[in-house]
């Protein structure tokens, strides 16, 4: 309830004929909050009203008993959905966060900071929302002061998505690290309304996406495998398998807690592997030391030669190869005396000795690369399957990995194919160079002198040429260079072409996890010696300054990372674990 002195206060500054705005989701209480929002002790009085049919902002201060007007601020829209004081930008000041009304179930959102000249706007245009929350939520780190920003998008029917964003670096950013806490309420939310219309695809998807986050990962299958059930999916079920993937490859790699790191010892560099806590529990005996990965099996290196050990540090494979792949598909591939062979999670080679390819790459899809030399073509590739048998003959000059059913192939100088996994041509591509399809899209060069572009699966250009280097797309982000020379000009856009990081950096590198590293020249007139890094998240947001020599992909939330003297952990937004 408003307190009745402050209207009294209030009408004595607002314009003949204007209008108090009311909150209609709030009993229709005036929209009028008591804050001290420039931190002077003072108190002030905000208002919002409609005048002459514009939104406004009116700010009112008192000093020596008198009430005066420090700021009127003219909004956007046609109403003024939501109004509130917190902190946002800064622990020790409130912000005025605003929702102007731009349409029946959509506001934009703007937060203010108070500065000696009057209020100004520290979010760019453009930011809508349906529903917004604000709160100082519960984190697996303490508070901060600062409050997180949920906002929910409405998609269709009574669906919304919703995403968490805090201020860090001058940006919002995601806040991932309160998903836990406020996904179980989204949760509730979606359980409400199945339980209203149980077979509507849309909420099945929502609830399992809220699962996830919530880190609810059973019951996100469960919600995932029932929504597969229905005769319509939503988004699609590739998607909802895709998401159930996921889960699955989660859930595996989240019990791994081994994280490999050197020491110095009176032999030199030793590789072993610490906890979270920086404790080795696998002492620093080797030249080298590979991550754990999702199998609970690494590859570890004494005197060149490779093996493979479990988390107990038992072998699996003695020291005996001269090199050792990462396992794909529970398979991996080893050479022995320049002959490649695969083997199981056991240690056991698949490929009779009488065979003998002379490459064999990672598993993709069921799939791997395999390699001869013909004696009139030289080097042929084609593909094996998980046992070792040959599933499409040798006869491409080159071949790239399988994904989502499909591999970009070459035939013959300026000429490309897409093959399914059994070799089937589905389309031909007429250029000097095409890469791997990814995300739908394929880099392409059509002179070897040109620049590369995208296309998609049909041919049709869908980026227009313009790179000197274009990697391929991973979480809707592709690294690209633009520069001709050794001073790199690294950037990274979306499948449309735009730049979400501006292509002025020496080296950028996707961590996965919606992360990237960002490096800058460590020394600017020869920048081939190497990179300092910071981190970034994939919508264009610098989290961190440039302090990392390296960092590692990350994994469930936590990356490793080495600032030139010390090996340590970093959380998403590159604090120190």
């Amino acid at each position: 309830m408003i307190e009745r002195n402050l209207f009294n206060i209030i009408n004595k500054y607002l314009p003949m004929g204007s209008q108090i705005i009311v909150e209609e989701d709030n009993n229709n209480e005036p929209l009028i909050i008591k804050a001290d929002l420039n931190g002077y002790g003072l108190g002030e009085i905000i208002v919002a009203y409609r005048w002459q049919e514009e939104n406004y902002i009116m700010v009112l201060e008192r000093y020596c008993n008198q009430w005066s007007v420090i700021d009127n601020i003219r909004g956007k829209g046609y109403d003024i959905s939501y109004l509130k004081v917190a902190p946002i930008t800064d622990n020790a000041m409130d912000n005025l966060i605003i929702g102007w009304r731009r349409g029946a179930i959509w506001s934009e959102l703007d937060i203010l900071q108070w500065t000696p000249y009057g209020f100004k706007r520290v979010i760019d245009e453009g930011i809508y929302y349906s529903k917004i929350e604000v709160e100082n939520m519960k984190s697996v780190k303490a508070m901060n002061g600062k409050n997180e920003i949920a906002l929910w998008l409405h998609d269709t029917a009574g669906a919304y998505k919703v995403e968490i964003y805090r201020w860090s670096l001058g940006k919002l950013v995601k806040a991932e690290d309160v998903y836990p806490y406020y996904f179980k309420k989204v949760i509730d939310f979606y359980k409400t309304k199945l339980q209203e219309e149980p077979d509507l695809p849309v909420y099945w998807y929502y609830l399992a996406d809220a699962q996830i986050k919530g880190e609810m990962y059973e019951d996100a299958l469960k919600s995932i495998d029932k929504a597969l059930e229905l005769p319509k999916a939503y988004p699609s079920k590739k998607e909802l398998i895709k998401l159930r993937d996921y889960i699955l490859y989660y859930k595996k790699c989240k019990n791994i807690n081994l994280y490999s790191a050197p020491m110095n010892t009176i032999k030199g560099v030793r590789w072993g592997y610490i906890n979270e806590k920086g404790e080795f529990l696998i002492k620093p005996l080797y030249n080298l030391a590979l991550e754990f990965q999702c199998n609970g099996l690494a590859v570890v290196e004494i005197d060149n030669l490779y093996g493979i050990i479990d988390e107990n540090q038992n072998y699996i494979v003695k020291h005996k190869y001269g090199f050792i792949s990462d396992f794909s598909e529970e398979r991996a591939i080893v050479i022995d005396n320049e002959r490649f062979n695969i083997i199981n999670e056991e240690g056991e080679e698949l490929i009779p000795k009488t065979e003998n390819y002379s490459y064999i790459g990672n598993f993709k899809e069921g799939r791997a690369q395999y390699g001869v030399i013909d004696s009139n073509k030289g080097y042929l590739y084609g593909y094996l399957d998980r046992e070792g048998r040959v599933i499409i003959p040798a006869q491409y000059e080159y071949g790239n990995d399988f994904y989502e059913g499909k591999a970009v192939v070459r035939i013959k100088e300026n000429e490309y194919a897409l093959v399914n996994i059994n070799g089937e041509i589905l389309n031909k591509y007429e250029y000097a160079s095409v890469g791997n399809l990814r995300e739908g899209l394929l880099s392409f060069k059509k002179d070897m002198g040109e620049k590369y572009g995208f296309i998609d699966e049909d041919g049709n250009v869908v980026i227009k040429p313009q790179f000197t280097y274009a990697q391929d797309f991973s979480e809707g982000r592709s690294v690209v260079n633009v520069s001709g020379n050794i001073m790199n000009n690294y950037g990274v856009i979306d499948k449309e072409g735009n730049y979400i990081i501006t292509p002025k950096y020496n080296d950028i590198i996707l961590l996965g996890e919606n992360r990237v590293a960002v490096g800058v020249a460590i020394d600017k007139t020869s920048p081939f010696i190497g990179s300092k890094y910071a981190i970034a998240d994939t919508e264009g947001n610098i989290l961190t300054d440039f302090i990392y020599y390296e960092v590692s992909n990350y994994k469930n939330g936590i990356a490793s990372a080495y600032d030139d003297k010390n090996t340590f952990f970093i959380d998403k937004e590159g604090n120190k674990i």
